[in-house]
This record gives C-alpha cells, sequence and structure tokens, in this order.
C-alpha cells in the first residue's frame, strides 16, 4: 500500500484517502487473482467447485 502524504487534507481526509489507497491495493490483487485464474482453466474448475460447496454449505445453515 502506498503511504502518500497529504499535507494540506483534513484528518478526515486524509483517512479517506488511506482507504481509497487500501481498496485500490485490493482490486489490483483482485484483477491479478482474475488474471490468473483465468489463464489457469484448472485452478478455474477447483475455484467453482468450492464455491458449489459453499453455496451448498449456505444452504444448509439458512435452514437450520
Amino acid at each position: 500500500m502506498s503511504r502518500t502524504c497529504y499535507p494540506e487534507a483534513t484528518p478526515r481526509e486524509a483517512e479517506l484517502q488511506r482507504q481509497l489507497d487500501g481498496i485500490q491495493s485490493q482490486v489490483t490483487e483482485l484483477n491479478r487473482a482474475l488474471i490468473e485464474v483465468a489463464e489457469n482453466p484448472e485452478l478455474s474448475s477447483e475455484v467453482h467447485s468450492f464455491k458449489e460447496k459453499l453455496d451448498e454449505l449456505e444452504s444448509e445453515n439458512l435452514t437450520l
């Protein structure tokens, strides 16, 4: 995460900018992961399988 200094920003603006920087870093990481999954069909299949299992478990929990 970048540590940009905003000397003229209010504390609230500086905090919002830090949060934005963090979100932008997360988006970058998610995009890298998306590319990796798209380039690796086996991994994509595994992710899909895990998602189906998660959905199944969530459904079971909702009916408890």
